[in-house]
C-alpha cells in the first residue's frame, strides 16, 4: 500500500522542450532528450536513450550505425548487444566479440558479465560461469560479477565461498556513503550459499551504519527463521558489539578532482565535491556537480545506482530543488521497488523537505521499531517508540506499537 502510495505521488512535473540533450535528461525528459539527439545527430547519445527507453530496435540501428564507421569499438559492440536481448543468440555473438575488442577492463568485463547472464537463459551454465569469472578478474571490486561468479558455482561450494569472501571484503572497503548498500548485498550474496550467520554479520554490518536502515531490517527479519538464538541475539540495539569497520582516508577536494581527471563519471568524487561546495554555500557549484552525477550512474555497476541516486535526492532537497529530487528518486524506485529506504525518503519529497521532518522520521521510527519487535528486540524496539513518542506523543502508530509491548 505505501509503494503504491509513494508511486502516485511520483508524477514528474512536465518540462518545455530542451536545448541541449542534457539539459533535457536534467528535467526528466528522456523523449525530449532523444529528438535533441536525433535533431543534432548525435547517433551514439539516441542509442544509449532509445535502450534507457526499451526502444530496441531503434537502439539497435543507431547502434549499427555509429559501428559502421568503427566496427572495433567494444561499448557501442556492447550496446548493440543490449539491444538484441530478444534475439539472445545474436546478443551473446556481440557481447563475446566487445570482450574480445576492449581496451578496457571495464568494458570487457561488462561484456563477459552481460554474456554470462545471456548463456544463463540460454541453458549454457557451463559457460555462464567461465564468463562470470572472467567478469570477476576484470572487475575485481564489482559485486554484481562477484554474486554472478558465487549464483553459478554454488555447485562447488568451496570455489563459491572464495568469490562470496571477496564480495564481503568488497562491501568493507566501499566507500562510506555505499557501505550499508553494499553490506546488504554481501548479505544476499552469502544467502546464495544459505549461510545465514554470515548474511546476518553482513546486515549487523549494516545495521551498524545506522541503526533503523529499514532495508536491513527488512532483510535480517527474512532472515530470522534461519539464525541460532545466538545469531539472531546478534540484532538487539542494546549492548550491540561494535563491529570494526576498514578504515577509510578522507578524500579531499584536490584528490577529488585528481580523480575526475581520470574518469569524469567516478561517483565518489562527484558526490565528494557536490557535498564540499554545499557545505561552502556554493550551491551554483553544488548543482551543477549533482547534475553530473545524475549523469554519470548509468555508467556505474548495477548495485552502486540505487544508493546514488538516494544521494542525489538528499543533495537536491539541501538545494531546495523538489523537482529534481523527485526525479532522483524516481530513478531509485524504478531499481530497487521495494526498497523501504527509497519510499521513507519520498514521504518527504512531495512537500520538499528533508528527511529530518517530523512526518517522516516518525516513519522512520515506528517501521524500525516493527522490525525490532520482529527480530525478539524488545529494548531497541521499546527505544525507537519512545523516540516517535517524544516527537509526537499522540502519534497513532507508535501507541499502538508501546500498547504491544505490554502483552
Amino acid at each position: 500500500m505505501r509503494t503504491l502510495l509513494l508511486c502516485s505521488l511520483l508524477v514528474l512535473p512536465s518540462f518545455a522542450v530542451a536545448v541541449t540533450i542534457d539539459d533535457a535528461l536534467d528535467q526528466n525528459g528522456v523523449w525530449q532528450a532523444l529528438d535533441v539527439a536525433d535533431r543534432t545527430g548525435e547517433v551514439l547519445r539516441a542509442a544509449e536513450l532509445r535502450l534507457t527507453l526499451g526502444d530496441f530496435p531503434g537502439a539497435e540501428k543507431n547502434a549499427r550505425a555509429v559501428l559502421s564507421k568503427n566496427s572495433g569499438d567494444a561499448a557501442v559492440r556492447l550496446l548493440l548487444a543490449r539491444s538484441e536481448r530478444a534475439r539472445q543468440s545474436d546478443a551473446l555473438a556481440d557481447a563475446l566479440r566487445a570482450a574480445r575488442d576492449a581496451k578496457t577492463p571495464a568494458v570487457r568485463g561488462a561484456a563477459y558479465l552481460y554474456a554470462s547472464e545471456l548463456q544463463t537463459e540460454l541453458g549454457d551454465d557451463s559457460a555462464a560461469e567461465k564468463n562470470a569469472v572472467k567478469a570477476a578478474t576484470e572487475l575485481p571490486d564489482d559485486l554484481d560479477a562477484l554474486a554472478a561468479a558465487v549464483r553459478l558455482k554454488r555447485s562447488r561450494p568451496l570455489e563459491a565461498l572464495a568469490f562470496a569472501e571477496r564480495a564481503a571484503r568488497v562491501a568493507a572497503y566501499a566507500p562510506l556513503w555505499q557501505r550499508p548498500a553494499a553490506y546488504r548485498y554481501s548479505a544476499q550474496i552469502w544467502m546464495e550459499l544459505e549461510l545465514a550467520a554470515k548474511a546476518a554479520e553482513s546486515l549487523r554490518r549494516a545495521l551498524a551504519f545506522n541503526s533503523e536502515d529499514l532495508d536491513a531490517l527488512a532483510a535480517a527479519v527474512k532472515l530470522k527463521a534461519k539464525l541460532t538464538p545466538e545469531a539472531l541475539a546478534g540484532f538487539r540495539l542494546k549492548g550491540a558489539p561494535v563491529l570494526p569497520e576498514a578504515a577509510e582516508g578522507p578524500l579531499s577536494d584536490a584528490d577529488a578532482k585528481a580523480a575526475l581527471d581520470k574518469n569524469p563519471y567516478d561517483l565518489e568524487p562527484l558526490r565528494r565535491l557536490a557535498v564540499s561546495a554545499l557545505d561552502a554555500g556554493r550551491k551554483d557549484e553544488a548543482s551543477a556537480l549533482t547534475l553530473r552525477l545524475m549523469r554519470a550512474v548509468w555508467r556505474a555497476p548495477v548495485w552502486h545506482q540505487a544508493e546514488a541516486y538516494r544521494t542525489a535526492a538528499l543533495l537536491w532537497l539541501q538545494l531546495g530543488q523538489k523537482d529534481r529530487a523527485f526525479q532522483a528518486l524516481a530513478k531509485a524506485l524504478v531499481l530497487q521497488q521495494d526498497s523501504l529506504e527509497t519510499q521513507r525518503l519520498g514521504f518527504g519529497v512531495p512537500r520538499g523537505e528533508e528527511v529530518s521532518n517530523n512526518s517522516v522520521v516518525l516513519y522512520i521510527h515506528c517501521t524500525a521499531a516493527e522490525a525490532r519487535l520482529e527480530l525478539g528486540d524488545r529494548d531497541g524496539a521499546a527505544a525507537m517508540i519512545d523516540a516517535a513518542l517524544k516527537l509526537d506523543p499522540k502519534h497513532g502508530w507508535a501507541k499502538r506499537l508501546k500498547d504491544s509491548l505490554k502483552k
